[in-house]
């Protein structure tokens, strides 16, 4: 859907309504599509020559279409489209929007983890270790790693901690352990 332009600057309230305006044309347009159709996961707004604004829904459930990738981060100005991230995320929009679905990814990376830590318990456990002492190793080291995500600790401070105890290993069972 496009946004009349308003021939004002970006982000003024006669922007922001004609904006609004459009989203809400497309998401009864989206509503009105035939139930067995499903619905498509994304409704796009665009002020031509300025802005597009991404909304994604993806259970295609005829759910609320929320701001894509998040609120703050869902308009593409002009300019933007030079960006050869912003070019990808708008392929991947129009030939396979499903791989731009969090949740997708999410489950994709938890699988990816998940067979990780299990081959490092495989290997520790093979190196004589207890079953338990291992998992408790490993629920440490995620619970660590979540602490740096939400920033609990410095950004990347256990990451760099890990390179830094590769060499010389024989010093990493004292450092982890003054750490926790």
């Amino acid at each position: 859907m496009e946004a009349k332009q308003t021939g004002k600057g970006l982000a003024t309230k006669g922007w922001d309504k004609a904006m609004q305006a459009a989203y809400n044309q497309a998401d009864q347009y989206v509503r009105a599509l035939p139930a067995d159709e499903g619905r498509p996961p994304f409704i796009v707004v665009t002020d031509v020559g300025r802005t597009l604004a991404l909304y994604s829904e993806f259970s295609r459930s005829g759910g609320t279409y929320v701001p894509f990738p998040d609120p703050r981060n869902y308009q593409i100005k002009l300019d933007d489209l030079r960006q050869p991230e912003v070019q990808q995320r708008l392929k991947a929009l129009w030939e396979a929007p499903d791989t731009l679905d969090p949740s997708q990814y999410a489950a994709r990376v938890t699988r990816e983890v998940s067979a990780t830590l299990a081959q490092l318990a495989k290997t520790l456990e093979a190196d004589g270790y207890e079953v338990d002492r291992v998992a408790h190793f490993l629920k440490r080291c995620l619970f660590t790693m979540f602490s740096e995500d939400v920033e609990l600790l410095p950004k990347n401070s256990f990451t760099d901690f890990l390179t830094r105890m590769k060499e010389p290993p024989e010093h990493f069972a004292d450092a982890i352990g003054s750490l926790w």
